[in-house]
């Protein structure tokens, strides 16, 4: 009785039959496997099949989506086309600004050196200290041009002059009401932002409220893409702890202003206040000091 390997007999094994029933084996899987996808084909049959009944909602999604590519570089247009012609807008007013101002600045140089040439000196035109006087309608200009501009880096700059204006003409309120228009309505990336910040700040500062100064200059400080600011900001943040009478305070951010830029005209500022808060209130440890020599 001969032994059976699969359909077989043992002494019927070769390795031509070994192959050949292997081969037989390995087609009937490959069949049996088109019969039967695996489950990636069985997937990818169903989101076909559901392609297919869906057609329609997978043609209106892309539709969407191009509509709203569209949209985007059309609204970037626009917003750019916006810009364009505020800044077109603002320039016009900030000419009959600079025209002034150009007129003030001849007035002071002829009066800083009156002999060289006497014609600019009787003929420049002094500044009066009345704003409405020496600048006419021009403040209100820019005020009412950075209200209805004020999501466009033109109007900012038009705030930026005006409340600089108001502030020059000791008008700190108004300076304050003008220059939060950008501050609240821009990103607190741009420069412009925290440039209305600053002058923000000063004005509460010059209204004798340095606590609330010192928050709003904090939120420049504390903005990592600003630095170019942080060593004047730092500065008026010194003087203002200054005026409160917090001298460590004010000592800490005079010492921040020279780490931050040895070189700067803010740097040079800093060190002589150092010196000069120093040399009225010394620090515990220069007292305690002086005492140690003193007892020696």
């Amino acid at each position: 009785m001969s032994a059976w390997l699969g359909d077989v007999p043992v002494s019927e094994v070769t390795p031509q039959n070994v192959t050949s029933k292997a081969n037989s084996k390995n087609s009937s899987a490959v069949a049996e496997g088109i019969r039967n996808p695996d489950a990636v084909q069985e997937v990818l049959l169903k989101v076909g099949k559901w392609m297919e009944d869906n057609i329609r909602v997978l043609a209106g999604v892309i539709a969407i989506l191009i509509l709203a590519g569209i949209g985007f570089v059309v609204s970037q247009w626009l917003d750019n086309r916006a810009e364009r012609r505020a800044q077109e807008a603002y320039y016009s007013i900030e000419a009959k600004y600079t025209k002034i101002r150009d007129e003030f600045d001849r007035a002071r140089f002829a009066a800083l050196a009156p002999n060289a040439n006497s014609n600019a000196a009787v003929n420049a035109k002094q500044p009066t200290g009345d704003l409405e006087k020496d600048y006419g309608t021009i403040p209100s200009e820019l005020e009412a041009f950075a209200r209805e501009n004020a999501k466009t880096s033109a109007g900012a700059q038009a705030a930026i002059l005006a409340a600089n204006l108001y502030l020059t003409y000791q008008q700190p309120d108004k300076a304050i009401e003008i220059a939060k228009i950008p501050a609240t309505n821009l990103s607190d990336n741009r420069l412009l932002t925290n440039l209305a910040k600053v002058l923000w700040g000063s004005a509460l500062a010059d209204k004798g409220d340095c606590n609330e100064a010192i928050k709003i200059w904090g939120t420049v400080l504390e903005n990592k893409a600003m630095t170019s600011l942080h060593g004047d900001v730092a500065l008026r943040t010194g003087l203002c702890y200054e005026a409160l009478n917090d001298t460590d305070k004010a000592r800490e951010f005079y010492r921040k202003v020279v780490a931050h830029s040895d070189d700067t005209s803010a740097a040079t500022t800093a060190k002589g206040l150092l010196r000069a808060l120093e040399a009225k209130t010394p620090t515990t440890s220069n007292a305690q000091s002086s005492a140690t020599g003193g007892n020696g």
